[in-house]
Parts: structure tokens; C-alpha cells; sequence
């Protein structure tokens, strides 16, 4: 289960325990108290002290939702980037593709890829398909840069054209490219954040189940006071929780027993090797 998810569970039990009996304890806490106090010295406020104890405890518990729901978002933000992203690859690849067909069938097999300076396949990688799609365009439009010999008059007009679909495919990518750089930067952050709020929340947890544990016990009542334990190996959790969510050890297998065959030929072979000693 996920831990955040698993500690709401926690949250809401010691929550749910104050809101529940909160003014009975402090009846309670307040006669054990009064006795001991000089006199003239009011009784502590123990409804205001748990339920600042309560406040406490949900706000730890919302900081580490909000960190949780943030990390959620940048993440599913990314997919949906990452999705979009390997799109436009798909585009930009099939535009590469199809301007080098041209070339080829205008120019000829070497002469096309030395004219725009792509010698190698192309790329689906995002980053090296840019680079090859920039060098290609480039090329393209540069009007001193003289195409090969061909059949067909090729005018700048003509390099344009065919530069103009790639360059728009190119500048899509990069942009969406960025976006994934952005998003995966943000995710860093956003689980840096999470685990700052799921640390901070722990202590927050094992403290004040810790006290209203103690409460319950002072008061007499190890019923509640086990209902809101703080576990000791999970912190953020409390005891029950964590006995809940552990699985129970698998069995011992037994050993099997030994074959009834084998038993019965023990002897039969023991007195064979016994025999050929003696002999």
C-alpha cells in the first residue's frame, strides 16, 4: 500500500479516538490532577491542550497530502509530456524521411546526403534527430551552399519548401522536449518535498499518539490507549495499523517422510555389502 494512503488510516483513528473522548479524558485527567495542585492554582485545560495536540497532528497530515498530491500531478504531467513528445518525434522522423526521399530521387543516393550533411540513418532518439533536423534545414536555406548537379532546375524557392515542413516539426519537438526537461525537474523537487513532509510527519506522529497513549493509559483506559499506539518500527503508523498491514509468516514445511520402499531396503542391502566383507 502506499505509505501516504497507509498513514491516513492512522490519522483518521487517532483523530477519530480524541474527537470521540476527548472531554471525558480531560474529566478524568482533571480529578487526577486537582488533588496535587497548590491550592489557588487553576486546573489545566485539557480539552484545548489535546485538541492543540489534534490541530497539530492535521496539519503535519495536510502538508504531507498536498506534497503527496503535487509529486501525483508533476508525475502524471510528465506522462502526458513524454507522450506528446514521442509524437512529434514520430512526425519529425517521417518529415526527415521523406525530404531525404526527395533528394534522393532529385540528386542521387551520395550526393543528397552530402548535401545536407545527413551520412548516417535517421535517428529516433529526440535529441539527435534535432541536431540532424537543424543541419538539414540549415542547409536548406543556405543560399551559398550549392546543391549537386541534377536533371531538374533546384531554386532556393524549391530548398525552402522542402526545409519548411522539417523546421516546423523540429521547432514543435524542441519546445515539447524542454517541457520534459522542465517537468522532470519539477518532479525532483516535488519528491524532495515529499520526503522532507513524510519525515517531518513521522515525528509529528510518533509524538502526539505517543501522548494521547499516555493520557489514555493515566486515565485507565489501555483500550484507547492501544487503539492509538504509535507503532515503534513503522513511524507515522500506529501499532494496530502495523499489525494489520504485516503479513503472517508462511509455515514450516514439514520434511517428507522417507519412502516405504526405501525403508524395507535398507536391510536386504546392509546385510549384502556385510556379506561380501566377510567373503
Amino acid at each position: 500500500m502506499d505509505p501516504v494512503t497507509d498513514r491516513q488510516q492512522s490519522v483518521a483513528e487517532v483523530l477519530s479516538t480524541h474527537r470521540r473522548f476527548s472531554r471525558s479524558t480531560a474529566r478524568a485527567l482533571e480529578n487526577l490532577v486537582a488533588p496535587v495542585l497548590e491550592p489557588g492554582k487553576p486546573v489545566p485545560d485539557f480539552v484545548y491542550l489535546q485538541q492543540l495536540l489534534a490541530d497539530r497532528l492535521d496539519l503535519h497530515w495536510r502538508r504531507l497530502s498536498e506534497a503527496d498530491d503535487a509529486s501525483s500531478d508533476a508525475q502524471t504531467e510528465r506522462r502526458a509530456l513524454i507522450e506528446a513528445r514521442d509524437g512529434e518525434v514520430a512526425l519529425l522522423y517521417r518529415e526527415v524521411v521523406d525530404l531525404r526521399t526527395i533528394l534522393r530521387g532529385r540528386f542521387g543516393v551520395a550526393p543528397s546526403k552530402n548535401f545536407i550533411g545527413l551520412r548516417g540513418d535517421t535517428s529516433r532518439d529526440p535529441r539527435v534527430l534535432l541536431r540532424q533536423a537543424d543541419r538539414a534545414v540549415a542547409r536548406l536555406r543556405d543560399a551559398g551552399h550549392t546543391p549537386p548537379p541534377s536533371k531538374l532546375p533546384c531554386s532556393l524557392a524549391d530548398r525552402q519548401r522542402w526545409a519548411a515542413p522539417v523546421a516546423d516539426a523540429a521547432r514543435s519537438l524542441r519546445t515539447t522536449v524542454d517541457r520534459v526537461a522542465t517537468a522532470s525537474k519539477i518532479i525532483d523537487a516535488t519528491r524532495l518535498d515529499r520526503r522532507r513532509a513524510l519525515a517531518s510527519f513521522n515525528d509529528a506522529f510518533v509524538l502526539i499518539a505517543g501522548l494521547f497513549e499516555a493520557a489514555y493509559r493515566l486515565i485507565g483506559r489501555p483500550d484507547l490507549a492501544e487503539g492509538v499506539r504509535p507503532s515503534r518500527r513503522h513511524p507515522g503508523k500506529t501499532y494496530l495499523q502495523e499489525k494489520r498491514g504485516s503479513r503472517p509468516a508462511s509455515p514450516k514445511k514439514k520434511p517428507k517422510p522417507r519412502s516405504t520402499v526405501a525403508i524395507r531396503l535398507v536391510a536386504p542391502i546392509r546385510r549384502f555389502f556385510g556379506q561380501r566383507r566377510s567373503a
